[in-house]
């Protein structure tokens, strides 16, 4: 591997880059880093895409939430005839008019 090496900087989150110093161990950044990468191209296909990676939970998650929209669906169609309903209740429970009868307050003189 006499390949002529090209510097690169990158900037890490500190996160990230306390994990990266945990696993290196007594080998230097670069040549931990750069192993870390040859590792991963070395892979091909395997990490190309995370669909690929993780098909199995893809698919769980995709029929989750197949199963939370039809939930949603149901739940608006029963809120939808619940306000129908509620609005048929109140035109049934109206309350009379009033009548122009004095009421028992009027007739009660608190102050005069």
């Amino acid at each position: 591997m006499n390949e002529k090496k090209i510097p690169v900087s990158i900037k890490l989150d500190s996160a990230l880059f306390e994990e990266l110093e945990q696993k290196r161990g007594d080998k230097g950044k670069g040549p931990f880093i750069e192993e870390i990468l040859r590792e991963y191209f070395s892979q091909g296909e395997k990490y190309d895409s995370n669909t690929q990676k993780y098909p199995e939970m893809i698919n769980h998650i995709e029929d989750e939430n197949a199963f939370l929209r039809e939930r949603i669906n149901r739940l608006e169609t029963m809120l939808d005839q619940e306000q129908k309903l509620h609005l048929q209740t109140q035109r049934q429970l109206q309350l009379p008019e009033r009548t122009n009868k004095p009421s028992v307050w009027n007739k009660l003189k608190f102050w005069g």
